[in-house]
């Protein structure tokens, strides 16, 4: 699939190489002498080429050398404080908004940076991999592929079982963002459907909703209905119907995953498990920043029960009956003492976490 597959992209929006400008400019300029990353990477939407300033934000990835736990952290600090500067020099040239910045950089190291790819091959690994989310600075190195196409295929099918199982939830119960985010749901299950069933990669959103119809005919409703809400700037023209034309699509292309064996309680949980890894790590180093920097007024992400929970319990099932359990209990136990009141010895202790997770779960996969 990686080898065939054809790549559809005529470049990125002339607001988002305006941007892209801007930060590589503003982070040779800015980054004080000294501090040591890898890369910076522009992600998401942006990096897709697409970016409406209204309500879109700037996801960047900020990557350093491999080092130590709590190295890792006393370096993220130290790039976000330099980040700081260089954001409001961003908002300040570019008629931005704190709104395009809602949340920090995901720092990563190389270790992790490599493994969130391999995680999310189809959403994260593939447009690295491909050249589309644009390096701004940094890693002259050769492109690789962290999967094989078997690991593509899965997470592939698990993404697509998460959008539907989650396609009219709206996030932190954002009723107002519920049709922006169905919309997103349904661009990229689209986008995973092209890939699997055509070797077909289209990034931009106007043009995956134009091929979308000419090689998948029965989407031509759906699409319709996604066009809708992307012109209504995020309005549903009828609940109702769209759920029975966009969801009932995507239910339907499920089968074809669930046949062909992708889609079981096994996948499902090691899925679970690997992008709840990712995600957690990430979102811990943002909590990590509100300790180290009072200033930062972004809500806490990753720290709550429920969160930490749930991936507890996906690594538990995972684990039990494996050699990492005993090890797994003792650290659970550890753990728990700092479940109250978060410090720094308790976002080490996760970083240290993290690795150990990552390294059985990379087996597993």
């Amino acid at each position: 699939m990686i080898k065939k597959l054809t790549v559809d992209y005529a470049g990125p929006s002339d607001l988002v190489v305006k941007i892209s400008n801007e930060l590589r400019e503003q982070f040779e300029k800015r980054l004080e002498p000294g501090i040591d990353y890898s890369s910076l990477l522009l992600m998401g939407g942006a990096g897709f080429g697409d970016f409406d300033s209204q309500v879109s934000d700037i996801d960047l990835w900020l990557v350093f050398p491999d080092m130590s736990p709590s190295e890792r952290l006393e370096k993220v600090a130290e790039l976000n404080n330099s980040f700081k500067e260089i954001k409001s020099e961003l908002i300040a040239e570019n008629n931005l908004t704190l709104n395009n910045f809602r949340h920090p950089p995901t720092y990563l190291s190389e270790k992790e940076a490599r493994w969130y790819q391999k995680s999310f091959a189809a959403k994260v690994g593939l447009p690295i991999s491909l050249g589309i989310f644009p390096v701004l600075s940094g890693w002259p190195r050769e492109k690789e592929y962290y999967f094989s196409d078997s690991q593509l295929k899965r997470d592939i099918a698990y993404s697509c079982w998460v959008f539907m199982n989650n396609f009219l939830h709206p996030p932190d119960n954002q009723v107002e963002e519920l049709g922006r985010y169905c919309y997103k749901r349904a661009t990229y299950f689209l986008r995973f459907i092209l890939i699997y069933e055509k070797d077909l990669y289209i990034p931009r959103q106007e043009r995956l909703l134009e091929m979308g119809e000419n090689y998948l005919p029965e989407w031509r409703d759906a699409i319709n209905m996604m066009r809708q809400v992307f012109e209504g700037n995020g309005s549903i023209p009828g609940m109702d119907a769209f759920n029975n034309s966009v969801g009932g699509i995507m239910k339907r292309e499920l089968v074809k995953f669930q046949t062909a064996g992708l889609i079981d309680d096994l996948n499902l949980l090691k899925g679970s498990t690997r992008t709840r890894l990712c995600w957690t790590m990430e979102k811990l180093r943002w909590d990590y920043l509100q300790i180290s920097d009072k200033t930062l007024a972004f809500k806490k992400w990753a720290y709550d029960s429920e969160q930490i929970n749930s991936l507890f319990v996906d690594f538990f099932h995972l684990v039990k009956q494996s050699d990492f359990m005993n090890e797994w209990v003792e650290f659970q136990a550890e753990i728990s003492q700092y479940s109250d009141n978060p410090n720094e010895l308790y976002y080490q202790k996760m970083s240290i976490f993290f690795d150990r997770a990552m390294e059985f779960v990379d087996d597993l996969f």
